[in-house]
Protein backbone atom coordinates (compact mmCIF):
# COMPACT_ATOMS: atom_id res chain seq x y z
CA UNK A 1 0.00 0.00 0.00
CA UNK A 2 1.47 2.94 -1.03
CA UNK A 3 2.18 5.57 1.69
CA UNK A 4 0.18 8.84 2.09
CA UNK A 5 2.04 11.49 1.65
CA UNK A 6 1.47 14.66 4.01
CA UNK A 7 0.49 18.49 2.79
CA UNK A 8 3.32 20.63 2.05
CA UNK A 9 4.43 22.92 5.17
CA UNK A 10 6.19 25.59 3.49
CA UNK A 11 6.41 26.29 -0.34
CA UNK A 12 9.27 29.62 -2.00
CA UNK A 13 7.44 31.12 -4.80
CA UNK A 14 9.52 33.37 -7.27
CA UNK A 15 8.71 36.12 -9.59
CA UNK A 16 10.71 39.38 -9.32
CA UNK A 17 8.45 41.29 -11.61
CA UNK A 18 6.82 43.11 -13.19
CA UNK A 19 3.34 44.51 -11.42
CA UNK A 20 1.09 42.73 -13.85
CA UNK A 21 2.73 39.71 -13.64
CA UNK A 22 3.05 39.21 -9.57
CA UNK A 23 -0.88 40.35 -9.91
CA UNK A 24 -1.62 37.45 -11.99
CA UNK A 25 0.68 35.11 -10.12
CA UNK A 26 -0.62 36.05 -7.26
CA UNK A 27 -4.05 34.72 -8.07
CA UNK A 28 -2.18 31.16 -7.55
CA UNK A 29 -0.77 31.86 -4.17
CA UNK A 30 -4.58 33.12 -3.28
CA UNK A 31 -5.57 29.41 -4.37
CA UNK A 32 -2.92 27.76 -2.67
CA UNK A 33 -3.62 29.10 0.88
CA UNK A 34 -7.61 29.07 0.43
CA UNK A 35 -7.06 25.38 0.05
CA UNK A 36 -3.88 24.73 2.39
CA UNK A 37 -4.66 26.81 4.95
CA UNK A 38 -1.68 25.61 7.22
CA UNK A 39 0.91 26.14 4.40
CA UNK A 40 3.66 28.50 5.11
CA UNK A 41 4.39 30.93 1.63
CA UNK A 42 7.22 32.42 0.95
CA UNK A 43 7.39 34.99 -2.06
CA UNK A 44 10.73 35.93 -3.41
CA UNK A 45 10.83 39.52 -5.98
CA UNK A 46 12.73 42.20 -6.59
CA UNK A 47 12.78 45.18 -3.87
CA UNK A 48 10.41 46.96 -5.68
CA UNK A 49 7.67 44.81 -4.79
CA UNK A 50 8.63 43.75 -1.20
CA UNK A 51 6.64 46.30 0.27
CA UNK A 52 3.63 46.12 -1.99
CA UNK A 53 3.45 42.32 -1.93
CA UNK A 54 3.87 42.00 2.16
CA UNK A 55 1.10 44.51 3.23
CA UNK A 56 -1.25 43.76 -0.21
CA UNK A 57 -1.38 40.35 0.01
CA UNK A 58 -0.84 39.34 3.40
CA UNK A 59 -3.92 37.07 3.45
CA UNK A 60 -2.07 34.63 1.06
CA UNK A 61 2.00 35.13 1.83
CA UNK A 62 3.41 34.50 4.92
CA UNK A 63 7.40 35.98 4.41
CA UNK A 64 8.45 38.09 1.43
CA UNK A 65 12.13 38.11 0.48
CA UNK A 66 13.63 40.26 -1.90
CA UNK A 67 16.84 40.11 -3.84
CA UNK A 68 18.30 42.58 -6.50
CA UNK A 69 19.26 42.37 -9.55
CA UNK A 70 22.69 43.02 -9.83
CA UNK A 71 22.67 42.17 -5.90
CA UNK A 72 26.51 42.05 -4.27
CA UNK A 73 27.99 38.18 -3.73
CA UNK A 74 27.89 38.39 -0.36
CA UNK A 75 24.37 39.70 -0.01
CA UNK A 76 23.53 36.90 -2.42
CA UNK A 77 25.00 33.75 -0.52
CA UNK A 78 23.42 35.17 2.94
CA UNK A 79 19.97 34.91 1.68
CA UNK A 80 20.89 31.66 -0.02
CA UNK A 81 21.56 30.71 3.42
CA UNK A 82 18.90 32.14 4.84
CA UNK A 83 16.29 29.86 2.89
CA UNK A 84 18.01 26.92 2.74
CA UNK A 85 17.86 26.82 6.66
CA UNK A 86 13.74 26.94 5.90
CA UNK A 87 14.11 23.29 4.55
CA UNK A 88 10.97 24.25 1.85
CA UNK A 89 8.92 21.76 0.71
CA UNK A 90 8.74 22.94 -2.90
CA UNK A 91 9.75 25.64 -4.74
CA UNK A 92 7.22 27.51 -7.55
CA UNK A 93 9.88 28.75 -10.16
CA UNK A 94 7.87 31.52 -11.66
CA UNK A 95 10.71 33.56 -13.62
CA UNK A 96 11.91 31.16 -15.40
CA UNK A 97 16.16 32.61 -16.14
CA UNK A 98 19.24 31.05 -15.91
CA UNK A 99 19.96 33.29 -13.07
CA UNK A 100 16.51 31.69 -11.00
CA UNK A 101 17.76 28.29 -12.00
CA UNK A 102 21.32 28.66 -10.53
CA UNK A 103 20.01 30.20 -7.69
CA UNK A 104 17.34 26.65 -6.92
CA UNK A 105 20.96 24.77 -7.15
CA UNK A 106 22.45 26.78 -4.06
CA UNK A 107 19.52 25.45 -2.01
CA UNK A 108 20.22 22.00 -2.57
CA UNK A 109 17.85 19.35 -2.95
CA UNK A 110 14.01 20.29 -3.68
CA UNK A 111 10.79 19.85 -5.15
CA UNK A 112 11.15 22.62 -7.77
CA UNK A 113 8.23 23.26 -10.74
CA UNK A 114 8.84 25.83 -13.26
CA UNK A 115 6.68 28.12 -14.72
CA UNK A 116 6.70 28.56 -18.93
CA UNK A 117 5.10 30.79 -20.66
CA UNK A 118 3.00 30.03 -23.26
CA UNK A 119 4.33 30.48 -26.94
CA UNK A 120 2.94 32.12 -29.27
CA UNK A 121 1.59 29.90 -32.14
CA UNK A 122 0.73 32.41 -34.88
CA UNK A 123 0.60 36.32 -35.43
CA UNK A 124 -1.63 38.65 -35.71
CA UNK A 125 -5.11 36.97 -37.13
CA UNK A 126 -3.87 33.77 -37.10
CA UNK A 127 -2.85 34.43 -33.93
CA UNK A 128 -7.00 35.04 -32.97
CA UNK A 129 -8.10 31.86 -34.48
CA UNK A 130 -6.02 30.09 -31.25
CA UNK A 131 -7.22 29.90 -27.77
CA UNK A 132 -4.63 30.78 -25.00
CA UNK A 133 -4.76 30.21 -21.99
CA UNK A 134 -4.69 33.65 -19.68
CA UNK A 135 -1.88 34.47 -17.54
CA UNK A 136 -3.56 33.37 -14.33
CA UNK A 137 -3.98 29.55 -15.48
CA UNK A 138 -0.22 29.46 -16.97
CA UNK A 139 0.81 30.65 -14.10
CA UNK A 140 -1.45 28.15 -11.81
CA UNK A 141 0.58 24.82 -14.27
CA UNK A 142 3.32 24.67 -12.16
CA UNK A 143 1.58 24.43 -9.06
CA UNK A 144 -0.74 21.92 -10.02
CA UNK A 145 2.01 19.82 -10.47
CA UNK A 146 4.09 20.94 -7.41
CA UNK A 147 0.70 19.55 -5.08
CA UNK A 148 0.50 16.50 -7.23
CA UNK A 149 4.31 15.74 -6.76
CA UNK A 150 3.69 16.46 -3.06
CA UNK A 151 0.19 15.47 -1.81
CA UNK A 152 -1.30 12.45 -3.24
CA UNK A 153 -4.59 14.56 -2.43
CA UNK A 154 -6.16 15.50 -5.55
CA UNK A 155 -7.29 18.97 -4.05
CA UNK A 156 -7.36 20.95 -7.21
CA UNK A 157 -9.10 18.84 -9.89
CA UNK A 158 -11.64 21.08 -11.49
CA UNK A 159 -10.81 24.23 -9.86
CA UNK A 160 -11.79 27.72 -10.98
CA UNK A 161 -8.68 29.80 -10.35
CA UNK A 162 -9.75 33.19 -9.17
CA UNK A 163 -8.13 36.82 -10.02
CA UNK A 164 -5.87 37.45 -7.00
CA UNK A 165 -7.63 40.58 -4.83
CA UNK A 166 -5.98 43.12 -2.49
CA UNK A 167 -5.90 42.86 1.51
CA UNK A 168 -9.13 45.71 1.96
CA UNK A 169 -7.98 46.41 5.21
CA UNK A 170 -4.65 47.67 3.86
CA UNK A 171 -6.27 50.11 1.54
CA UNK A 172 -8.49 51.43 4.46
CA UNK A 173 -5.09 52.34 6.19
CA UNK A 174 -3.04 53.73 3.58
CA UNK A 175 -2.24 57.19 4.23
CA UNK A 176 -2.23 59.37 0.76
CA UNK A 177 -0.19 62.73 1.37
CA UNK A 178 -2.31 65.32 2.66
CA UNK A 179 -2.74 67.96 -0.17
CA UNK A 180 -3.62 65.04 -2.71
CA UNK A 181 -6.23 63.91 -0.45
CA UNK A 182 -7.88 67.12 -0.39
CA UNK A 183 -7.89 67.59 -3.91
CA UNK A 184 -9.48 64.19 -4.35
CA UNK A 185 -12.15 65.16 -1.65
CA UNK A 186 -12.91 68.18 -3.47
CA UNK A 187 -13.11 66.61 -6.07
CA UNK A 188 -15.83 63.92 -5.47
CA UNK A 189 -17.60 66.81 -3.55
CA UNK A 190 -18.12 68.00 -7.03
CA UNK A 191 -18.47 65.03 -9.09
CA UNK A 192 -21.41 62.41 -9.69
CA UNK A 193 -18.52 60.27 -10.39
CA UNK A 194 -14.38 59.97 -11.01
CA UNK A 195 -13.00 58.56 -13.75
CA UNK A 196 -9.53 57.42 -13.30
CA UNK A 197 -7.31 57.36 -16.36
CA UNK A 198 -4.06 55.71 -16.69
CA UNK A 199 -1.68 56.85 -19.90
CA UNK A 200 1.19 55.22 -20.03
CA UNK A 201 2.58 51.76 -19.75
CA UNK A 202 6.52 52.03 -19.06
CA UNK A 203 8.95 52.64 -21.58
CA UNK A 204 10.13 48.90 -22.09
CA UNK A 205 6.80 48.21 -24.36
CA UNK A 206 5.73 51.70 -25.63
CA UNK A 207 3.56 50.37 -28.38
CA UNK A 208 1.25 48.98 -25.51
CA UNK A 209 -0.12 52.86 -25.04
CA UNK A 210 -3.24 54.37 -26.43
CA UNK A 211 -2.08 58.11 -28.04
CA UNK A 212 -1.63 61.25 -25.52
CA UNK A 213 -3.83 62.91 -28.06
CA UNK A 214 -6.46 60.33 -27.30
CA UNK A 215 -6.24 60.74 -23.71
CA UNK A 216 -6.74 64.57 -24.30
CA UNK A 217 -9.71 64.31 -26.42
CA UNK A 218 -11.45 61.51 -24.22
CA UNK A 219 -10.64 63.99 -20.96
CA UNK A 220 -12.14 66.77 -22.77
CA UNK A 221 -15.15 64.71 -24.66
CA UNK A 222 -15.92 63.49 -21.04
CA UNK A 223 -15.84 67.11 -18.99
CA UNK A 224 -17.20 69.18 -22.39
CA UNK A 225 -19.95 71.42 -21.73
CA UNK A 226 -22.34 71.44 -24.65
CA UNK A 227 -23.76 75.21 -23.66
CA UNK A 228 -21.12 78.01 -23.00
CA UNK A 229 -21.35 78.44 -19.14
CA UNK A 230 -19.92 81.55 -17.33
CA UNK A 231 -19.82 79.74 -14.53
CA UNK A 232 -16.61 78.03 -12.87
CA UNK A 233 -18.05 74.38 -12.78
CA UNK A 234 -18.89 73.58 -16.31
CA UNK A 235 -22.25 72.09 -17.39
CA UNK A 236 -21.70 68.81 -18.38
CA UNK A 237 -22.82 66.86 -21.26
CA UNK A 238 -22.62 63.24 -19.19
CA UNK A 239 -26.44 62.12 -18.79
CA UNK A 240 -25.30 61.33 -15.42
CA UNK A 241 -23.75 64.37 -14.19
CA UNK A 242 -20.40 65.99 -13.97
CA UNK A 243 -17.27 63.54 -13.73
CA UNK A 244 -14.08 64.12 -12.12
CA UNK A 245 -10.96 62.54 -13.78
CA UNK A 246 -7.69 61.59 -11.63
CA UNK A 247 -4.56 60.67 -13.55
CA UNK A 248 -2.53 57.57 -12.15
CA UNK A 249 1.20 56.54 -13.21
CA UNK A 250 4.35 56.28 -11.77
CA UNK A 251 7.47 58.66 -12.00
CA UNK A 252 8.05 57.86 -15.85
CA UNK A 253 4.75 59.10 -16.62
CA UNK A 254 5.34 62.38 -14.87
CA UNK A 255 5.97 63.93 -18.31
CA UNK A 256 3.13 62.14 -19.94
CA UNK A 257 0.62 63.30 -17.73
CA UNK A 258 1.92 66.53 -17.27
CA UNK A 259 1.75 66.66 -21.57
CA UNK A 260 -1.97 66.25 -21.22
CA UNK A 261 -2.47 68.36 -18.92
CA UNK A 262 -1.29 71.19 -20.87
CA UNK A 263 -3.35 71.00 -23.80
CA UNK A 264 -6.57 71.35 -21.54
CA UNK A 265 -8.00 74.14 -20.34
CA UNK A 266 -8.83 75.76 -17.22
CA UNK A 267 -12.53 74.73 -17.21
CA UNK A 268 -11.29 70.58 -17.33
CA UNK A 269 -8.65 71.39 -15.11
CA UNK A 270 -10.50 72.04 -12.38
CA UNK A 271 -11.89 69.02 -12.73
CA UNK A 272 -9.09 66.36 -12.40
CA UNK A 273 -6.36 65.59 -10.11
CA UNK A 274 -2.86 64.42 -11.17
CA UNK A 275 -1.48 61.65 -8.77
CA UNK A 276 1.20 61.04 -11.20
CA UNK A 277 4.29 59.86 -9.93
CA UNK A 278 3.67 60.96 -6.07
CA UNK A 279 2.32 57.39 -4.79
CA UNK A 280 3.22 53.77 -3.40
CA UNK A 281 1.50 51.20 -5.51
CA UNK A 282 -0.76 50.51 -2.76
CA UNK A 283 -1.49 54.04 -2.10
CA UNK A 284 -2.35 54.35 -5.89
CA UNK A 285 -4.53 51.56 -5.44
CA UNK A 286 -6.37 52.93 -2.43
CA UNK A 287 -6.61 56.38 -4.51
CA UNK A 288 -8.57 54.36 -7.31
CA UNK A 289 -11.45 53.71 -4.72
CA UNK A 290 -12.51 57.18 -5.17
CA UNK A 291 -12.81 55.86 -9.15
CA UNK A 292 -16.34 54.46 -10.82
CA UNK A 293 -14.13 52.78 -13.75
CA UNK A 294 -10.52 52.61 -14.59
CA UNK A 295 -9.09 53.22 -18.44
CA UNK A 296 -5.87 51.77 -19.75
CA UNK A 297 -3.84 50.04 -21.68
CA UNK A 298 -2.06 46.71 -21.20
CA UNK A 299 -0.21 48.20 -18.19
CA UNK A 300 0.46 47.09 -14.09
CA UNK A 301 -1.58 49.44 -12.29
CA UNK A 302 -4.82 48.39 -14.45
CA UNK A 303 -4.29 45.34 -13.02
CA UNK A 304 -3.38 46.74 -10.05
CA UNK A 305 -6.95 48.42 -10.14
CA UNK A 306 -8.42 45.30 -10.94
CA UNK A 307 -6.98 43.33 -7.99
CA UNK A 308 -8.48 46.21 -5.86
CA UNK A 309 -12.30 45.32 -6.92
CA UNK A 310 -12.64 48.00 -9.70
CA UNK A 311 -14.38 47.95 -12.94
CA UNK A 312 -11.40 48.70 -15.53
CA UNK A 313 -11.44 49.37 -19.35
CA UNK A 314 -8.41 47.95 -21.16
CA UNK A 315 -7.27 49.29 -23.93
CA UNK A 316 -5.40 46.73 -25.85
CA UNK A 317 -3.50 46.08 -29.46
CA UNK A 318 -0.16 44.50 -29.92
CA UNK A 319 -0.91 42.14 -27.03
CA UNK A 320 -3.04 39.47 -26.35
CA UNK A 321 -6.56 39.96 -24.31
CA UNK A 322 -7.48 36.10 -23.90
CA UNK A 323 -3.88 36.37 -22.34
CA UNK A 324 -3.20 39.35 -20.58
CA UNK A 325 -6.44 41.06 -19.98
CA UNK A 326 -6.89 42.95 -16.83
CA UNK A 327 -8.87 39.93 -15.11
CA UNK A 328 -9.79 36.58 -17.17
CA UNK A 329 -13.61 35.43 -17.44
CA UNK A 330 -15.05 33.53 -14.40
CA UNK A 331 -17.79 30.72 -14.94
CA UNK A 332 -20.26 31.92 -15.91
CA UNK A 333 -18.72 35.15 -16.20
CA UNK A 334 -16.77 38.13 -14.54
CA UNK A 335 -17.91 38.50 -11.09
CA UNK A 336 -18.62 42.13 -9.89
CA UNK A 337 -16.08 43.00 -7.59
CA UNK A 338 -17.19 43.80 -4.02
CA UNK A 339 -18.05 47.13 -3.13
CA UNK A 340 -17.24 48.43 -6.54
CA UNK A 341 -20.14 50.99 -6.06
CA UNK A 342 -22.43 51.09 -2.65
CA UNK A 343 -25.61 50.94 -4.09
CA UNK A 344 -24.44 47.49 -5.65
CA UNK A 345 -25.14 44.09 -3.64
CA UNK A 346 -22.91 41.47 -3.69
CA UNK A 347 -26.07 39.04 -5.16
CA UNK A 348 -26.08 41.41 -8.05
CA UNK A 349 -22.83 40.35 -9.16
CA UNK A 350 -24.19 38.14 -12.49
CA UNK A 351 -26.17 40.97 -13.94
CA UNK A 352 -23.38 42.03 -16.05
CA UNK A 353 -22.25 40.16 -18.76
CA UNK A 354 -18.88 41.29 -18.52
CA UNK A 355 -18.00 43.58 -15.85
CA UNK A 356 -13.93 44.20 -17.32
CA UNK A 357 -14.32 45.20 -21.25
CA UNK A 358 -11.75 45.30 -23.08
CA UNK A 359 -10.88 47.10 -26.49
CA UNK A 360 -9.38 45.84 -29.65
CA UNK A 361 -8.76 47.52 -32.95
CA UNK A 362 -10.81 46.15 -35.65
CA UNK A 363 -10.74 42.91 -37.50
CA UNK A 364 -10.12 44.13 -40.40
CA UNK A 365 -6.35 45.05 -39.36
CA UNK A 366 -4.40 41.72 -39.67
CA UNK A 367 -1.02 42.59 -37.39
CA UNK A 368 -3.09 42.17 -34.11
CA UNK A 369 -1.93 40.91 -31.57
CA UNK A 370 1.76 40.52 -32.47
CA UNK A 371 3.61 40.44 -28.76
CA UNK A 372 6.49 42.19 -30.16
CA UNK A 373 7.80 44.95 -27.58
CA UNK A 374 8.43 47.55 -30.59
CA UNK A 375 6.18 48.27 -33.64
CA UNK A 376 7.94 46.55 -36.57
CA UNK A 377 6.46 49.53 -38.73
CA UNK A 378 7.93 52.61 -39.91
CA UNK A 379 5.13 53.91 -42.75
CA UNK A 380 1.22 55.31 -42.06
CA UNK A 381 1.04 51.42 -40.32
CA UNK A 382 3.56 51.84 -36.90
CA UNK A 383 1.33 51.61 -34.22
CA UNK A 384 -2.12 51.36 -36.53
CA UNK A 385 -3.51 48.97 -33.35
CA UNK A 386 -3.74 51.70 -31.00
CA UNK A 387 -4.23 54.04 -33.35
CA UNK A 388 -7.36 52.42 -34.50
CA UNK A 389 -9.03 52.52 -30.90
CA UNK A 390 -11.23 55.38 -31.70
CA UNK A 391 -12.25 58.04 -28.27
CA UNK A 392 -15.73 57.90 -29.87
CA UNK A 393 -15.82 54.33 -29.15
CA UNK A 394 -14.36 54.38 -25.54
CA UNK A 395 -16.73 57.47 -25.00
CA UNK A 396 -19.93 55.52 -26.11
CA UNK A 397 -18.81 52.17 -23.66
CA UNK A 398 -17.68 54.61 -20.42
CA UNK A 399 -20.95 55.62 -20.79
CA UNK A 400 -22.72 53.07 -20.89
CA UNK A 401 -21.05 51.41 -17.94
CA UNK A 402 -21.26 54.55 -15.85
CA UNK A 403 -24.85 54.50 -16.42
CA UNK A 404 -24.87 50.97 -15.68
CA UNK A 405 -23.41 51.62 -12.27
CA UNK A 406 -25.69 54.90 -11.64
CA UNK A 407 -28.77 52.67 -11.53
CA UNK A 408 -28.29 49.77 -9.42
CA UNK A 409 -31.88 48.93 -10.52
CA UNK A 410 -30.91 47.08 -13.85
CA UNK A 411 -28.73 44.54 -12.00
CA UNK A 412 -31.84 42.82 -10.17
CA UNK A 413 -33.41 41.33 -13.19
CA UNK A 414 -33.04 37.73 -13.29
Amino acid sequence: MQEKKQPPKNILMIRFGALGDIIHAMATAQFLKSEMPNVTLHWLCHPTYAEFIRLGFSHCIDHVWSWPKNAPFQQTVKLVNTLRELKFDGILNLHPSVKTRVFILFLRKQTVCTYRKEKIRGKGFQQRKIKRAHAIDNFFQPASHLIQALNSQQIIAQKIIKPASLNRNQLKQQALPAALLSQLEDLKGKSSQIIGIIPGVGSKRANRAWMPSNYARLIEKLLASPNKSTSNKPVSNMPIGPTGIVLFGGPDEIALSQAIIDTLDNRCRSFLVNTTGQLTLLQTAAAMQYCRLIIGGDTGPAHLASAAGLPVLGLYGPTSVERTGVSKPLEPSLVLPQNAHPDLKEDDSTALERLTEHFTPPEALDCWPCELPHCPYTDIRFMACMKEISVEAVYQKILIVLILFSFSFLFSFA
